[in-house]
């Protein structure tokens, strides 16, 4: 949660800190809807239909990843904003591999 890249690195009550995380967890996500529907433009049918079961499966394993941050806090406070930080972690994260997996796909059908 702390680390320099983080958006909250300089919040230190556990309210802000999960609400700061929650917020840029939302932008992050818009961000990577972006990005993903611009790929799935870019992709014909069969490529289109791997990425949305990859993506899929990707939310699935970020949700329980988090899920299981927050259980390692055993109910206490620590716990929603650990949650909120590993969703905008991972979701950023994504957002990148995505653009670095499919960012030529993409470009190269913005040149045609």
């Amino acid at each position: 949660m702390n680390l320099e890249t983080g958006p909250c690195r300089t919040v230190v009550q556990t309210s802000a800190l999960f609400q700061c995380f929650t917020d840029a967890g939302d932008r992050a996500e818009q961000d990577m809807q972006t990005v993903y529907a611009g790929i799935l433009k870019a992709l014909g049918p069969e490529d289109r239909d791997r990425l949305v079961a990859s993506q899929g499966a990707w939310r699935t394993g970020r949700d329980y990843d988090c899920q299981s941050e927050y259980r390692l806090y055993g109910g206490g406070s620590g716990g929603p904003p650990a949650k909120a930080a590993c969703r905008y972690f991972k979701t950023k994260d994504r957002t990148r591999d995505l653009t670095d997996i499919y960012g030529w796909v993409v470009s190269k059908q913005v040149t045609r």
